[in-house]
């Protein structure tokens, strides 16, 4: 079955609650479409979000990540730029997150 790894972030700054943390709660565990989907809270820390997401796909192999955040903005958008102090590890999270889909993705395709 066709896995998809959902991942949210903990609250940070004055908010009390992120809306990224309860859809990757909510979605977890439950299957849609053929599709089982694992939910996850990643750590705000910033020495432990790399190796929790590393962690993340390694376990779970998914098909397709779907990582959400916390903007303050008024709607709903897709991230086209990402700044934060931690800047650079984001962009080598990025790499590595296209480099394991990359990896999976070709994996699936040879065992079809």
């Amino acid at each position: 079955m066709a896995l998809i790894l959902v991942t949210g972030f903990e609250p940070f700054g004055e908010y009390k609650s992120n809306p990224s943390q309860e859809i990757a709660q909510f979605f977890d565990k439950k299957r849609i479409n053929g599709f089982k989907i694992v939910g996850r809270v990643i750590p705000l820390r910033y020495k432990e979000i790399q190796k929790a997401i590393q962690s993340l796909i390694e376990e779970n192999k998914p098909n397709i990540i779907l990582a959400l955040g916390q903007a303050p903005r008024p709607s709903i958008s897709v991230e086209r730029v990402a700044i934060n102090i931690a800047i650079m590890s984001l962009i080598v999270i990025w790499l590595m997150l296209l480099y394991w889909v990359n990896k999976i993705s070709k994996a699936s395709i040879r065992s079809s």
